[in-house]
């Protein structure tokens, strides 16, 4: 196996079950979120993408972005575990891109007859080998990502019906609704919208009271929202008023 100084300094931290977590993360959250530049310390690299949660508490000797950095890893796995308890022999299931999304993917290797609907190339991989049917979009691979964009991904979705869209997003504004830096990703992720007969927002709490750059959806469209105990109470109840069902991990 080759060298990779990130689980061996989390080794050296936390021990192997936490270097082993990382190891199973998804590429794209490996290449992309840890990725640690020539000559940089890791923890420096982590804090810039997991300034969450300032109370958690950190053992002597423990640096808190790593800490910070399990918690995250561990809490998409709880959405993962929860998520495909939803999903039902001989459905047919959407996943959009995403690391949360990915974790879903990997509980799914389970079942006997599925049939998976995305545009993540890498939640293909995680499933090949295994009896589920797997519907790839097609279209165009956006930099830096495994996800398939464009009006080929658009058209191959509109001719399909899915069950249920499990959507991960990068901000979800209670008020204003599900949304994605990338105008093509959002324009993707509308169209699952449209052909899922149900929508789980599977993000989180860090994802509470943000804003991206293209509206997905109104918070209407979304009929069950997955999420960690730490988002805002007052988002909790604005999505319960809003007749969303909301199941915390």
């Amino acid at each position: 196996m080759a060298h990779n100084p990130v689980a061996d300094w989390l080794e050296d931290l936390w021990g192997s079950r936490v270097a082993q977590q990382y190891i199973q993360m998804p590429p794209l959250a490996k290449d992309l979120i840890l990725h640690i530049p020539s000559g940089r310390r890791p923890g420096r690299v982590l804090h810039s993408f997991f300034p969450l949660w300032p109370d958690v508490a950190v053992g002597k000797g423990q640096d808190r972005h790593v800490h910070l950095a399990q918690c995250c890893v561990v809490i998409e796995q709880s959405i993962g575990q929860v998520a495909a308890q939803l999903v039902k022999e001989g459905q047919s299931v959407v996943l959009d891109s995403g690391t949360t999304t990915s974790m879903i993917a990997r509980e799914l290797r389970a079942f006997r007859r599925l049939t998976v609907i995305t545009n993540a190339v890498n939640i293909a991989a995680e499933l090949a080998g295994t009896p589920i049917e797997v519907i790839l979009t097609g279209g165009v691979l956006r930099e830096n990502s495994f996800s398939l964009v464009g009006p080929l991904a658009e058209d191959a979705l509109r001719h399909l019906s899915a069950d249920i869209l499990f959507l991960g997003v990068d901000g979800f504004d209670v008020h204003f609704g599900l949304t994605t830096p990338n105008l093509l990703e959002a324009k993707v992720n509308r169209v699952m919208v449209e052909i899922a007969r149900r929508t789980v927002s599977v993000c989180d709490s860090s994802k509470f009271g943000r804003r991206s750059l293209s509206l997905i959806a109104p918070p209407s469209a979304v009929h069950q929202a997955i999420t960690d105990s730490r988002i805002p109470k007052s988002d909790l109840q604005a999505l319960r008023e809003a007749g969303v069902e909301v199941t915390i991990v």
